[in-house]
């Protein structure tokens, strides 16, 4: 009876693994100390380190002027975009997002992006040469945050097969003690 309970917590063990996806980020209320705004949204997994589908566009006048598609750093604390990437980012827009009070996590939530420590943590400006090693800073964000909702992982199918192994331990109880 022993080495079937051990059997079963092993099956339960090996096939309950957590599974983990990227938490889709979007900007909500962001606006700049001239009154332009930032929409979009970024993935990021905290498992991993990882940014993607990065889609961060700048509104002036009402009108979309740019797209910050590319990842030119980022962690959990902080993270820097670019316009388009390649081999030579001058003159392309740089956008620095922080978030240090509350770093980016796997659970979601809401995080402000004005951070009254630090009061530039959240800025653009333009790269000012090839590897944008140098910025030029122009203009900080004085509202804003970012909301992440985490995805909807599915049920694997080792639940489906825990149960039947369960089920089936309950069966071969019955029979044994019959």
């Amino acid at each position: 009876m022993w080495i079937k309970a051990c059997l079963t917590g092993v099956l339960f063990a090996v096939f309950s693994t957590a599974q983990s996806a990227p938490i889709h980020w979007t900007l909500t209320g962001v606006v700049f100390d001239d009154g332009d705004e930032l929409a979009g949204s970024f993935a990021y997994d905290a498992d991993s380190n990882t940014f993607s589908d990065v889609a961060i566009s700048l509104i002036q006048d009402s009108e979309v002027s740019f797209t910050y598609t590319a990842l030119f750093a980022g962690g959990s604390t902080a993270v820097a975009f670019v316009e388009a990437g390649g081999s030579d980012l001058t003159d392309q827009g740089y956008l620095q997002l922080g978030f240090y009070q509350f770093p980016l996590t796997n659970a979601g939530g809401a995080i402000s992006l004005v951070d009254p420590m630090d009061p530039a943590a959240s800025q653009d400006g333009v790269c000012l040469d090839i590897t944008c090693s140098s910025v030029s800073f122009g203009r900080t964000v004085v509202a804003g945050a970012i909301i992440g909702t985490p995805a909807i992982v599915p049920v694997p199918g080792a639940a489906w097969l825990f149960g039947s192994a369960v089920g089936l331990m309950g069966a071969m109880r019955r029979k044994i003690s019959s």
